[in-house]
């Protein structure tokens, strides 16, 4: 096994990329770059060539652009801009393309974002083979929105062996206070694939 080198993780990247253009699957370029190298790091990982970067790590190449976010992140348009241990910050534009009836932003847009917030910013703070599920959500709106740059400052308060209490500040363009969120989020241990089974 001498020959495996950790560089040929790009190569072996590149050529599974192109198989799966030439079969447009999947589709979406963000989402087909994810699984390719997802699979290929895996691959490399089980042969203990290349160590596996920590919910951290990767949540920092997700806010410099180097791994693409969330499929919910990309149907609603927000991305994380910042991140470090415990806290996560998430920006997004809404206009009219997200109002209710009423003429104003819903009320779930500015969930969705705090919820992805916290629930990012308790991902920095487990184990490798640990997943969290968000158990419990309240959220405050403070003033209607029409048209505005949201962000979103997630913040972890406290975590103990098996929950963490969170909470979100929700600003928007002008720094003014637009909605607060706190949640509750339950560690699920003994999960190396990083991902939840449907049953």
């Amino acid at each position: 096994m001498e020959w495996l080198k950790v560089k040929n993780v790009r190569k072996w990247s590149f050529c599974l990329k192109q198989w799966c253009l030439l079969v447009e699957w999947p589709r979406n370029k963000g989402i087909r770059t994810y699984i390719v190298e997802a699979f290929i790091i895996t691959f490399f990982q089980g042969i203990g060539m290349v160590k596996r970067m920590t919910y951290l790590e990767g949540l920092k190449k997700m806010a410099n652009g180097e791994l693409p976010g969330s499929p919910a992140s990309q149907l609603l348009g927000f991305k994380v801009t910042d991140v470090e241990e415990g806290k996560v910050v998430i920006e997004m534009e809404v206009d009219e393309r997200f109002h209710n009836p009423m003429g104003t932003v819903q009320g779930s847009i500015l969930c969705d974002i705090a919820d992805a917030a916290m629930g990012y910013a308790f991902v920095t703070t487990l184990a490798e083979d640990e997943l969290f599920s968000t158990v419990e959500l309240k959220m405050n709106f403070l003033k209607p929105i029409f048209k505005a740059k949201l962000r979103a400052v997630g913040k972890l308060i406290k975590k103990g062996s098996s929950v963490g209490l969170l909470e979100c500040y929700v600003y928007d363009q002008k720094e003014s206070l637009v909605a607060h969120s706190t949640s509750t989020c339950m560690v699920l241990k003994g999960n190396s694939r990083r991902k939840r089974i449907q049953m």
